[in-house]
């Protein structure tokens, strides 16, 4: 009698080929210690045991000795456990992981299965929607592998329950998210132990140390005592930024949940909220913490300071512009350090997701604490899938969210959203009012010319202006220049700068302001939130009310002057004012409550009823909203976007030396790594002549066929100004001689 022995892959550097028994043994483990973490382990141990049944044929065995290519035994393995199952549709979440495992989830109604067992065993079609030939064609193939996979393997005999989703107000967002974490265990779980058959100490380099809370919040206190020391804030604010920090350590013991920190900026929420993390987690035995935020340089700068508190082995900065090492990268893939800073769109785009890769650190973020900062970033569009979500994360996998902001949106009045949390400041009113730095001046009655703006601003020593689009910026910046004689003392900041460019004026800024020496700053919101300068007067073009007070927290941050002063106009400019509908919808909001009486960005209650506005008859975008009510994982994940991403990126010769390593190894086209050491020297464009015309574009190799990568390398130093930035506008870009 000839034994077979099947294989899951071919041979290690010691010869050693994993057989498909093996394989599927690890990973039921991995996956069922990953689903255990949201009492899910039967589900992971399941979809790990029957992820690979596929490969218990002919046409898989073939493929790993080279005779044959485009084999698909994803599928085989979700229709074995359908027919195992006989189509239960308690296993429905686990058939749906399965064969979306090397490819995307697609659906996730029990109709799909079905589809799945009709198609591919009682119809026995040979190939997949892709073309690739199944690994396993017809019963008599299926019923010989079952001979084989119960000689091989013992399966428990444990099933699933009836899952329910009530703890949702849609309940298929809570459905769908169950199926992610399934499919975030079992892709886990073979990604790990393929890896393992390579690098027997991947699991052990990859999987980060744990959360030392008591450790860490000694760190942090001590921290916290040398920042005491150090400040040269008035009193008062120091005061407050003590009640805010007690607030969060008292807050900390209370059970685990939704909660929110409405607080003014400038009263140190980056340390607290550290605080109440680490003291929340020690109180509550949660396994990491993870820190979102809107964007990158905040991020940049937040990680500083928590990695100066805890360690670089502890924190993990992931972004798109972070350059990984090989730790920070399996860290990064999986989502295993103690201490995460991350983006709101990697984050929240990941609960949305449907592809492996994406999915695969899902599983980690059971058991967390997750902190929202700067939640008024949120996209209206957005708000009750995105809330439906945390709701669940709260309610079903363990984890606590904290909302932090100074403009706390009022969620309640979207009429379809479940919004109870514990507001985590005390005396919330009391402290708005107390910390009333700035004198605002409505200036909104009539537009106001920029040349007139720039005037004002030439005469004041330390003053920013912030206005909505990089046209009016320009401009703006144009008229400073032409009226102001100390050029030394003016800048722009604009996103048409690469981030190493920004980072730079910014440290530039920062010390003059220190030394207090003159400082003119033209830019658009980039500069806004989370950015720690500190102006005597400030201007804000009309802009919703979120961000105005964003840009009010730029000014006489720090309380040394009585009194600061913010200016808000309409600037008397042609043709579009704002970036978008949603924009410009809520700024009318701003202008219907000032035709009332002007605002106080002091008052919680004004606040309110902003959002009231803003909220009470907005909705969720209707294409996303139908691709959740039919469970469509992929048109869910197109339509989930915080960001709009169309452009394509640029490489600009602002670092040389950074830019000639690149362009230096551009032949062999546009590689992952590239792109990593390229992120700080890169500016988000849309294609235009212009462009083309000043950029080269760089392939991306697929097979060796190149293929657009939406990279662009800048080939006209002229074009990329050593204060403005990219200039692509054709009467500013000198012509390639």
């Amino acid at each position: 009698m000839i034994i077979i022995v099947y294989y899951a892959r071919s041979a290690n550097k010691e010869g050693e080929s994993e057989t498909v028994s093996y394989h599927l043994m690890r990973v039921a483990q991995i996956a069922e210690d990953n689903a255990s973490q949201f009492n899910g382990g039967i589900y992971g141990y399941i979809a790990g045991s029957f992820h690979d049944f596929g490969k218990y044929s002919d046409a898989f065995q073939n493929v790993l000795q080279h005779k044959q290519q485009g084999v698909n035994h994803a599928i085989p393995g979700a229709v074995a456990l359908a027919r195992l199952a006989k189509l239960d549709v308690e296993f429905d979440p686990v058939i749906i992981a399965i064969e979306a495992h090397h490819s995307e989830l697609r659906y996730g109604d029990h109709s799909f299965v079905k589809m799945l067992y009709q198609r591919y065993l009682v119809e026995e079609e040979p190939y997949d929607e892709h073309g690739k030939t199944l690994a396993l064609q017809g019963k008599h193939a299926y019923e010989d592998s079952f001979k084989v996979f119960r000689d091989e393997n013992t399966l428990k005999t444990n099933r699933p329950n009836m899952q329910s989703y009530s703890y949702c107000t849609n309940q298929m967002i809570a459905h769908m998210l169950f199926i992610r974490m399934i499919f975030s265990s079992l892709v886990d779980g073979d990604y790990s132990d393929s890896a393992s058959h390579f690098d027997e100490k991947y699991i052990d380099k990859s999987e980060g140390i744990p959360l030392d809370t008591e450790i860490l919040l000694n760190n942090l206190f001590k921290y916290r005592d040398e920042i005491k020391r150090e400040s040269s804030s008035a009193s008062n604010i120091n005061n407050l930024r003590e009640q805010v920090f007690n607030d969060c350590i008292l807050a900390a013991q209370k059970p685990s949940g939704l909660f929110t920190l409405t607080a003014p900026t400038g009263l140190g929420k980056t340390l607290a909220l550290m605080a109440f993390a680490l003291a929340h987690a020690k109180e509550h035995h949660h396994r990491r913490i993870i820190i979102v935020l809107p964007f990158v340089s905040i991020i940049e700068q937040n990680s500083k300071i928590y990695q100066d508190i805890a360690g670089q082995n502890v924190v993990l900065e992931d972004h798109s512009l972070v350059k990984h090492t090989e730790e920070t990268r399996l860290f990064s893939e999986r989502w295993s350090a103690p201490i995460i800073v991350t983006t709101s769109v990697k984050f929240f785009e990941a609960l949305f997701a449907n592809k492996p890769t994406d999915c695969r650190r899902l599983h980690n973020i059971t058991n967390s604490i997750i902190v929202f900062d700067e939640a008024q970033s949120l996209p209206n569009e957005l708000i009750s899938a995105t809330l439906d979500t945390v709701n669940a994360l709260c309610r079903r996998y363990k984890c606590t969210v904290v909302f932090s902001t100074a403009t706390q949106p009022s969620f309640s009045y979207r009429p379809e959203v479940d919004w109870k949390p514990f507001e985590i400041m005390r005396n919330a009113d009391s402290l708005y009012l107390r910390t009333r730095r700035v004198c605002v001046n409505w200036r909104t009655t009539t537009p106001i010319n920029l040349a007139i703006i720039a005037a004002e601003i030439a005469q004041a020593d330390s003053a920013c202006a912030i206005v909505n689009l990089k046209r009016h910026a320009r401009r703006l910046y144009d008229e400073l220049d032409k009226c102001c004689s100390n050029k030394d003392s003016l800048f722009y900041i604009s996103t048409n700068m690469c981030p190493a460019h920004r980072s730079d004026v910014l440290n530039k800024i920062k010390q003059r302001l220190k030394n207090k020496q003159p400082c003119r700053l033209i830019s658009t919101q980039c500069i806004e939130a989370g950015v720690d300068v500190d102006f005597n007067v400030l201007y804000r073009a009309l802009a919703p009310l979120d961000s105005i007070i964003q840009a009010a927290g730029r000014c006489n941050r720090n309380g040394v002057q009585d009194d600061g002063v913010l200016h808000v106009f309409i600037p008397d400019e042609p043709g579009h004012l704002y970036p978008g509908d949603y924009y410009e919808n809520a700024a009318n909001k701003v202008l219907m409550m000032l035709s009332r009486g002007d605002i106080d960005l002091q008052n919680i209650q004004h606040i309110e009823e902003y959002y009231r506005l803003l909220f009470q008859e907005s909705q969720d975008k209707r294409a996303l909203t139908e691709a959740i009510n039919c469970s469509n994982f992929k048109e869910v994940a197109t339509q989930y976007k915080l960001i709009n991403k169309q452009g394509v990126q640029v490489i600009v010769p602002y670092h040389i030396a950074a830019y000639k390593e690149i362009q230096a190894e551009l032949s062999t086209g546009m590689t992952k790594a590239l792109m990593a050491k390229a992120q700080g020297i890169t500016v988000g464009a849309f294609i235009s002549d212009k462009l083309l015309e000043l950029c080269e574009l760089i392939p991306y190799y697929i097979h060796g066929k190149p293929v657009g990568s939406g990279w662009y390398l800048l080939c006209n130093d002229e074009a990329y100004d050593k204060k403005l930035g990219l200039i692509l506008e054709e009467s500013e870009v000198k012509t390639m001689v």
